[in-house]
């Protein structure tokens, strides 16, 4: 394959899953609001079940999945550099989602 279509088809792809992911980012954060709304604070408390527990867990390893996108898009779009995170990027936000999947999942079992 030459170097230009390979590019043609790069952008084609990459150009449709921002959109895709985030979409899906932006419903694992309104999903991880509601269900704190329901499950900490108030009566409840904040760090008394493993339900509890766990979701606060499963909220920071989103939190910090935020924070490495965000700091990949700014220094790619705003400071004009490579991606600090490099080739490993998607690696990290594969084991990061792998692990929220993990961590809902123990929530209903324990």
């Amino acid at each position: 394959i030459s170097p230009q279509t390979l590019e043609a088809v790069k952008k084609a792809y990459t150009k449709g899953s921002a959109k895709v992911f985030g979409t899906a980012f932006l419903l694992l954060l309104i999903s991880g609001a509601y269900m704190a709304k329901d499950y900490l604070g108030g009566d409840h408390g904040w760090w008394q079940s493993n339900f509890q527990k766990l979701l606060l867990t499963k909220i920071a390893v989103l939190l910090l999945m935020c924070l490495i996108t965000f700091i990949s898009v700014f220094n790619v779009t705003i400071l004009k550099k490579p991606d600090p995170f490099g080739k490993f990027s998607h690696l990290i936000a594969l084991v990061l989602c792998l692990a929220m999947v993990i961590l809902a999942k123990l929530m209903w079992w324990l």
